[in-house]
């Protein structure tokens, strides 16, 4: 093997229609208060991982980070302790604080040879992960293989944990799409938001809002809308799973408290008979 690599678990992330927020932004200032934010955030992410001196740097543990653009590449080096959890959950935070502000990404995750020094990266899982993205992700979802999965649970360093253990732990973190890919299960990971289920569910509404409005302001072209149907769909699938458990504020009352775990219902999204999303 060539010594200029390495082999890294990585994921390539790309803004979900990028030109058309940059058109969008030149007549709302919403739109664009919010993209801009969004790529000082993907920024801040790199900004702080080479600062050592933040307690947000993790390069010393090999974590890299590359931006330009519109899209993030991150990575990890395989031998790294749980290196495979440890990424999904920071795709995980990524798509959390981006998506409250109604920007969607696309990803995809892989396993192999890899140099990612700064703002240089490449190597042939570069160029999985890209071709995961571009071709095979298409919906507003990061993408993952069965077989990078357990490539990911067997290869990482292990601390306490057993491979039992860290296959259920890196297995909460996704779920599998109708097509057989697995993907990032953002909207299921509530535990990293707060133990407080009026974040989860506040959050839980912003995002609501947000695919409502683009359904019904998309609804004539098909390329847009069949993203965000599929993320309907998605959304509407987790808050009424009847096996989830849905976290209740620590300040609603004992008898409160089943009325609130019925206000996730209350979440779904819905079509009425003129086709309008509500």
């Amino acid at each position: 093997m060539n010594s200029f690599f390495s082999e890294r678990v990585v994921a390539f992330i790309d803004i979900l229609g990028f030109k058309e927020k940059i058109k969008q932004s030149l007549e709302d200032v919403n739109i664009a208060e919010n993209l801009h934010s969004s790529l000082m955030y993907i920024l801040s992410l790199k900004e702080d991982n080479e600062n050592k001196t933040t307690f947000m740097s993790l390069k010393h543990l090999g974590l890299e980070i590359t931006t330009f653009s519109d899209s993030i590449v991150m990575s990890y080096p395989i031998e790294y302790q749980g290196a495979l959890f440890t990424l999904l959950l920071d795709v995980i935070h990524l798509q959390l604080v981006l998506a409250c502000k109604g920007i969607l990404i696309r990803g995809g995750v892989a396993i192999g040879l890899l140099y990612h020094d700064g703002n240089i990266v490449y190597g042939t899982a570069m160029n999985e992960a890209y071709e995961l993205e571009s071709v095979y992700a298409k919906m507003p979802r990061v993408i993952i293989s069965e077989e990078t999965l357990q490539q990911g649970i067997v290869k990482t360093k292990l601390s306490h944990n057993s491979i039992k253990e860290e296959t259920e732990y890196v297995f909460n973190l996704v779920t599998k799409d109708n097509d057989g890919w697995y993907f990032v299960d953002m909207l299921r990971q509530k535990s990293e938001l707060t133990e407080d289920g009026s974040e989860y569910y506040y959050w839980l509404s912003l995002l609501r809002k947000s695919v409502i409005t683009n359904l019904n302001a998309y609804k004539n072209n098909a390329k847009v809308i069949e993203k965000y149907n599929w993320l309907k769909n998605y959304f509407n699938s987790v808050v009424t799973d009847q096996n989830a458990f849905y976290p209740v504020p620590e300040f609603v009352g004992r008898e409160d408290q089943r009325e609130f775990r019925k206000s996730y219902d209350d979440l779904v999204i819905k079509e009425d008979l003129s086709g309008v999303f509500y």
